[in-house]
């Protein structure tokens, strides 16, 4: 069969497209029904490819540590406890499973009984390997604490309740290998392939490194600056997957009053509160929420005049998608709990059991 004759298309002068015919009058009708065709085609796709394309099955790692370990000798140093830290993580649980979630872990620090860096890596594996088996899954990381980082590249680092000692002094490397580091936790969820959110709420203690200009060139100063900026520029993870922090570097944040229950003696972190008067007005509103919007709203001035807003540089691979479905059946009960004495497998939480 012959190859029908394209048609050539040429800009005017006034810069509209006009049609050249190629071959006869009715090779050309040909060509404009085809051409109608596509374009009809492209325009569905657009309007399919605007919809919400699919709603997340999440799972959930939360930590909380409301108490620390504390030493009673002279010289060491010891965290104070976070009042509302447990209850921060319990409700953040709570309230994704709300939202159907289908698998969790929650830790809570009690006295005596304290959460390890060990314990919180192989809890965020354990939800790898759960959610992999999933169609969408989606992971969210949430950790309420102390929170430090180094003055340079102001990589942070998430303080478990085990800790003891100070860090100041503390090269980077040491607080990698005795607290939780963010980019190590970013780099193991990543290289799942699986979508995911972290939510840290907790400081981003530390104090600006001073580089004495006395001591380098000024080429050589400068190129440690420019390698700093390079540094701080990845720890602000300018990445699809979300990083959400509570506070800008070199700074503290404190906790504030629960939403849920303004009367408790006991408060919640800053995230916790607007991620809970974000979720808590979608569910009693019954609407969706893509990933896009939640992210908005939780930087959003406007949300809520208690808190600052989160401090994200994110771009969603998938925006559209639905954090929340109002479509999505709730799990009831309260979520398991582990404290600091062990992560037996009996512990993971799946929806339905």
């Amino acid at each position: 069969m012959p190859a029908l004759p394209l048609p050539q298309e040429s800009l005017t002068e006034d810069g509209s497209q006009t049609l050249k015919e190629n071959g006869s009058k009715g090779d050309v009708s040909v060509h404009r029904v085809v051409r109608v065709s596509l374009t009809i085609t492209c325009v569905l796709g657009l309007l399919l490819g605007a919809r919400p394309a699919h709603a997340f099955d999440i799972f959930y790692v939360c930590v909380g540590n409301s108490q620390y370990r504390s030493v009673a000798k002279p010289g060491v140093y010891s965290f104070d406890s976070v009042s509302g830290g447990n209850t921060s993580a319990r409700l953040v649980a709570t309230y994704l499973r709300r939202i159907g979630a289908q698998g969790g872990i929650l830790f809570r620090s009690e006295s005596n009984r304290f959460v390890t860096r060990s314990q919180v890596f192989d809890a965020v594996k354990q939800v790898i390997a759960q959610a992999k088996r999933r169609p969408h899954p989606f992971i969210v990381y949430y950790f309420v604490g102390h929170g430090v980082s180094e003055g340079i590249g102001w990589n942070h680092f998430s303080v478990p309740s085990d800790f003891v000692g100070s860090p100041e002094g503390m090269h980077a490397d040491d607080l990698a290998r005795t607290m939780l580091s963010t980019g190590e936790l970013f780099d193991l969820l990543q290289a799942s392939r699986i979508p995911f959110m972290m939510m840290l709420d907790n400081c981003y203690e530390g104090e600006r490194a001073v580089i004495p200009d006395n001591i380098f060139s000024q080429m050589a100063l400068q190129n440690i600056k420019d390698t700093a900026g390079i540094v701080r520029y990845m720890n602000e993870f300018h990445e699809p997957d979300i990083v959400l922090y509570s506070s800008k570097p070199g700074t503290m944040v404190p906790v504030v009053q629960n939403p849920l229950d303004p009367s408790s003696s006991l408060s919640v972190g800053p995230l916790a509160r607007r991620f809970l008067l974000l979720v808590d007005t979608t569910l009693r509103l019954h609407q969706d929420l893509s990933i896009q919007d939640f992210l908005v709203q939780m930087k959003s001035p406007t949300l809520d005049a208690k808190t600052r807003p989160a401090i994200s540089f994110a771009t969603p691979r998938a925006p559209q998608s639905l954090f929340i479905s109002k479509s999505n059946t709730p799990t009831t009960g309260p979520p398991p709990e582990v404290t600091g004495t062990g992560l037996p497998r009996a512990e993971f939480f799946h929806a339905g059991r």
